[in-house]
């Protein structure tokens, strides 16, 4: 066998194991009998739970060689945006920067 083949066959195995590993995790309580507590509901949010605010702040950097630092400006980055969760697998994005 060569290397390639044994670290092809390693990669395959450690893939195969992640996929598996989080399908046997369950949430228990503590251990005594005792059911999950719950937290109570967040009664300070003022938009709808499907509805979310996100906001960013950037320093840029360059280091490359002259040619290439006198076409592009490093600076600070502002970013604010909504973002809308209509399903578990969907969020939808509206930024400005």
């Amino acid at each position: 066998m060569t290397h390639r083949t044994v670290r092809c066959a390693a990669a395959m195995l450690l893939l195969a194991a992640c996929a598996l590993a989080p399908g046997t995790a369950r949430a228990q309580g503590s251990g005594y009998g005792e059911p999950v507590k719950t937290a109570p509901r967040d009664t300070s949010r003022f938009l709808p739970d499907w509805l979310h605010l996100h906001a960013a702040i950037g320093v840029g950097w360059l280091a490359s060689p002259i040619q290439i630092r006198q076409i592009y400006q490093a600076g600070q980055g502002y970013e604010l945006g909504l973002e809308a969760r209509p399903a578990d697998a969907w969020r939808l994005r509206l930024n400005a920067e």
